[in-house]
């Protein structure tokens, strides 16, 4: 992510904001622009998806360790007397 932000261009486009702010005041519109055709959205989508998921399982892992120390467990098997 950080590799294709650098070749984008978007980090040197960020690097402005902070030093010139004065040029982006005057020129907001195609400042704004210009940040979001060089924002990777590829990249961006691929980290956002990774960490719904890692959240995702991550979630659903302290859930059913949860139920099974409770005793609670959705799968357990029941003996009939």
């Amino acid at each position: 992510m950080i590799t294709a932000m650098t070749n984008s261009g978007f980090s040197t486009y960020m690097s402005l904001l902070v030093s010139d702010g004065g040029y982006i005041m005057s020129s907001w519109k195609e400042f704004g622009m210009t940040l979001a055709e060089s924002f990777p959205v590829l990249g961006a989508t691929a980290v956002i998806a990774t960490a719904l998921v890692f959240t995702y399982s991550l979630s659903r892992s302290l859930f059913y360790l949860k139920t099974i120390k409770t005793g609670n467990h959705p799968l357990k098997t029941y003996q009939h007397a």
